[in-house]
Formats: structure tokens, sequence, C-alpha cells
């Protein structure tokens, strides 16, 4: 019977340090082994953390190089847009000025003429002078001409105490001066042309006052 006591507290003693020996398995270094793997997980997590914010950042930093690409290429636009930017009106050709004076057609349209330098009214008894330019039918100077003057009284139809003189200045401009009116009135300076085989007569009134 003793022995039988002996074998039974024998088995509680073995069952308790079975029991103990697994609690030590629960603390030991394979359980913080373990622990330390969680806590690695942790850090595997803040890592993943950070390449995520590392690819928000170059995300951000590929969103800033997109805009500023935009920029330089409405840039780049605008630049070649400028450089296209050419007057595209055409060339009109310049109409060229009639010259100064008041201007006279031949009877026979072959002369026209521009009289500058005499008021349409003068005083009478003054002496005056001017230049008349001549162009041809086909609006060309009329260059080497043989022109004659004569200053008329319109309603009495003699000329002054002067016969008007008639000088070629330049290329198609012939300088008139004597030009002399002797009563009030109005008066006609009668231009007689010849060149290039044709010959008309151009006319011009002036008013002679007291």
């Amino acid at each position: 019977m003793r022995i039988f006591g002996f074998l039974v507290l024998a088995l509680a003693v073995n069952a308790c340090g079975s029991s103990a020996s697994s609690s030590s398995d629960i603390g030991s270094p394979t359980g913080a082994a373990d622990n330390g793997s969680s806590d690695g997980d942790s850090s595997d997590g803040g890592s993943a953390d950070s390449a995520l914010g590392a690819d928000s950042t170059d995300d951000g930093a590929e969103s800033s190089d997109s805009v500023d690409g935009t920029d330089s290429a409405d840039t780049n636009q605008a630049d070649v847009v400028e450089s296209l930017d050419v007057d595209s009106t055409p060339d009109v050709p310049e109409i060229p000025k009639e010259p100064a004076g008041v201007k006279a057609v031949s009877g026979g349209g072959a002369f026209t003429g521009w009289l500058d330098g005499v008021a349409e009214t003068i005083a009478l008894g003054t002496e005056v002078s001017g230049t008349v330019v001549l162009h041809d039918s086909a609006d060309s100077p009329v260059v080497g001409a043989i022109v004659s003057a004569n200053f008329i009284h319109a309603a009495m139809g003699h000329g002054g105490p002067k016969s008007p003189d008639v000088t070629e200045e330049t290329e198609g401009a012939y300088h008139i001066s004597g030009l002399l009116p002797s009563m009030a009135g109005e008066w006609e300076l009668r231009l007689t042309v010849s060149a290039g085989g044709m010959q008309d007569e151009l006319v011009w009134s002036v008013e002679a006052t007291k």
C-alpha cells in the first residue's frame, strides 16, 4: 500500500515538472523570436509606408514635370505662331499722286496739265507767273514739247500788255511768266502744246479784280 502511494506521489511530481517545462517554453527565446518577428512585421509595414510615401513624392514630381512640359509646349507653340505671324495683306500698288495745281484737260484729250503758282483771283495790274506740268494720254511727262501761251480777256478777246513767255524747267514742267491783266474781269490762260505728232490746247480761267 505504501508502495502504491509512493508511485502516485512520483507521478504527481512528474506531472508538475512537465507543466513547468511548458511554461518555460512559452517564455523561451523561441517565443521572443516570434514576438521579434511580429515587431519585424511592424518594421516591414513602416518600410512599406515609407516606400508608398516615396512613390507619392515621385508621382508629384512627375506631375510637376508634366505641368512644366505643358508650359514649355505652350511657350514653343506661341513662338511658332509668332514666327508665322506675317502680314498676309497683299501689296497694293501705290497710286501716283497728281502734281500740285489746278488741273485742265486739253480739248482733244491728248494732254493733261496742272497749273501751279497762279491764284484763281489776282489783283488788276499785278504780273504773275506759274508752272505747268504736262502729261500725255498715257500719263507720262511731256518732254521737249513746243508750248506757246496766250493770256486773253474772255469777254473782250484781247490780250494784256505783255506776251507770256514759256520755258521748260524740268522734264514735263514748263515755267510761264508775263501774265499781266490790263482790266478787271475773267482772263484765260490758253496753252497750245505740240508733242508726239499731237497738238492740242489747254485753258485755265483767272479772275482779275480791282
